[in-house]
């Protein structure tokens, strides 16, 4: 195993909790298929998006997700599970992070293809 993602269902909606690749296996766009994988699941699922939490001052996290399509999701826009996510990361010292959500495009029409 080089690396892996943990989905869950928050707020009726696909949420990455967790993606790790290891630093051995970087670089060669294992951490985008597994991002892809659990677009698939989520979309299979059918729900319209998939959140995270992730670092905002990291150069890999949070500027890598706004690459994949990922947009900052305000306060007003967090549901009562993904807000007691974020208490949860402060309360546990994790202050300098940021909530991300794609917005997952509903299948395409027979007409459209």
């Amino acid at each position: 195993v080089v690396g892996f993602a943990l989905a869950t269902v928050v707020d009726g909606q696909g949420f990455l909790r967790e993606i790790d690749v290891a630093e051995s296996h970087g670089r060669r766009g294992i951490g985008n298929q597994l991002v892809d994988a659990v677009i698939a699941w989520s979309r299979r699922l059918g729900h319209t998006s998939v959140g995270l939490t992730t670092f905002r001052d990291i150069p890999w996290n949070e500027q890598w997700y706004h690459r994949l399509g990922f947009r900052f999701v305000p306060d007003d826009e967090r549901g009562p599970q993904l807000r007691a996510i974020v208490e949860r990361e402060q309360l546990e010292g994790l202050t300098r992070r940021t909530v991300m959500r794609l917005a997952l495009p509903g299948p395409r029409s027979e007409a459209s293809r």
